[in-house]
């Protein structure tokens, strides 16, 4: 997703401080950055990346004692 952001960046032009900042946090935090991430991008038009983190795994049943 980083990389999908500052794509929507020409070469020339700089990217703000903050942003640069937020992009420095994704491997550290990744769950505060994220969300970050994909409203700037939407906020720019641009298509979200594929989410690859997976499917959510559902809730396991609780067992049963025997």
């Amino acid at each position: 997703m980083a990389r999908s952001y500052q794509g929507t960046f020409p070469t020339q032009q700089g990217m703000p401080a903050a942003d640069v900042v937020l992009l420095g946090q994704c491997d550290s935090n990744p769950r505060a950055t994220i969300p970050v991430l994909e409203q700037k991008l939407t906020d720019r038009k641009a298509t979200l990346p594929p989410d690859d983190r997976g499917v959510t795994q559902q809730p396991r049943a609780p067992r049963t004692q025997r």
